[in-house]
């Protein structure tokens, strides 16, 4: 009403004045909910906040120039006003963020909640975002028929990757797949789930797909990398129609462990990137195709059907994969990635690629994917790409949608 009654100007500032007591009322929450914690039985190392809106500022506020007992365990503003001057400073033991908003927020508010995410993601602390296309200011847990009437599973799905449940829920979808470590000659340990064929045949060959996830799912945890696709490729319709022994493998989160030789400026929005191949490979990528090659020797694996797909920090290494190793794969789909333009050359022509980009993507530029594509192109390679309009940076979402995403990667085959 205040939005309508005096403009948008007027409306931030009357929220700025109450920010003081929002920030106040925020805090004293979680503090009593701690005093309280025997009297209903509640862990005081699992108190978190979540808000809507004017709710999301409440939840936000908590996550900066707490004292300890009003530190929040996890914050989950959805669709907060929070613009970045009304930011604080990031503290060493900021808690995981979970945010989620609508590209077409009718309050213009998706850009805050970028603005958060890419701070947390600066700051090397450990956030997720989904951005929707469509839903509008105040989707909350309404059925719409769109995507944000799953955001719910989402929350659910991250509290339980971070640890939050009581007591850890069986995820069906992800528990198919077996826990391993890689070791690598330098003694480095690559953490991966490996997912087989139903009725696994050792004297019958597979393709293998090499999934690399995001940023925010480093670590070690060895569970976090599943995020985004396992549940895709672990359904059994498709674990009927497309047989394939699938693999995640987990990059570390240890200061400048990444799957791309890259250089960021997280400050910037978009990130500013810039690739070079002319430097070492990052160490978890390398790590991740010498566990391919293991996997070539040991396991039934079809060498001339072997594929890698990414998101993100792991579209970026998708490109890099191939250029690092022009021989081995049948087909790479990077999403809402990038790579070395100067570097790139005919050798990565043998490759088929299709590459997908969200056109609104605030976090990686989507003239990334089109500049990859036109030098593609220019190679005489085979590229098919799909950007989507209105999409920020979960493209994925889309991608392992695409009705043919699987069914087009497994008809290549190297020849």
């Amino acid at each position: 009403e205040m939005n309508a009654k005096w403009g948008k100007p007027e409306f931030d500032e009357a929220i700025k004045t109450i920010i003081p007591f929002v920030v106040a009322d925020g805090k004293a929450a979680i503090a009593w909910v701690r005093k309280h914690a025997a009297e209903y039985e509640i862990e005081t190392n699992r108190v978190g906040i979540m808000g809507f809106s004017a709710g999301g500022t409440v939840a936000a506020s908590t996550l900066f120039n707490y004292t300890g007992v009003d530190r929040p365990d996890f914050a989950a503003p959805i669709y907060p006003f929070f613009p970045t001057e009304m930011h604080g400073t990031i503290a060493k033991d900021a808690p995981p963020l979970f945010i989620v908003c609508a590209s077409n927020d009718g309050l213009a508010l998706a850009p805050h909640s970028v603005d958060l995410y890419n701070k947390w993601l600066s700051s090397k602390h450990d956030a997720e975002l989904h951005m929707y296309a469509r839903g509008d200011h105040g989707f909350g847990m309404r059925k719409q028929n769109l995507p944000t009437d799953q955001w719910i599973e989402r929350f659910a799905e991250w509290l339980n990757v971070q640890g939050l449940m009581t007591k850890r829920v069986p995820n069906p979808a992800w528990d198919v797949y077996q826990r391993s470590n890689f070791i690598t000659v330098d003694n480095k340990t690559l953490p991966y789930r490996i997912l087989f064929p139903e009725n696994y045949d050792k004297t019958k060959k597979y393709p293998l797909v090499l999934v690399l996830h995001g940023g925010g799912e480093r670590g070690s945890d060895n569970e976090k990398q599943l995020t985004h696709g396992a549940k895709m490729f672990s359904s059994s319709e498709i674990r009927k129609n497309f047989p394939a022994i699938i693999l995640f493998p987990q990059c570390s989160d240890e200061e400048g462990a990444y799957w791309a030789a890259t250089t960021i400026d997280r400050t910037k929005q978009p990130f500013a990137i810039d690739f070079d191949y002319s430097k070492p490979v990052q160490w978890p990528l390398q790590a991740s195709i010498d566990l391919v090659k293991k996997l070539i020797q040991d396991e039934a694996v079809d060498k001339s059907r072997i594929y890698v797909t990414g998101l993100s920090m792991g579209g970026m290494g998708t490109f890099e994969a191939v250029y690092r190793n022009p021989d081995l794969f049948a087909a790479a789909l990077p999403i809402c990635g990038g790579g070395d333009l100067k570097l790139y050359d005919k050798r990565v022509s043998k490759t088929p690629f299709w590459i997908f980009h969200g056109a609104v993507d605030a976090v990686v530029d989507v003239k990334l994917s089109r500049d990859m594509v036109a030098k593609l192109k220019t190679l005489k390679a085979e590229v098919k790409y799909t950007e989507y309009p209105g999409v920020n940076h979960n493209s994925w979402d889309n991608a392992f949608a695409e009705p043919e995403y699987l069914k087009w990667m497994f008809s290549k085959k190297r020849k």
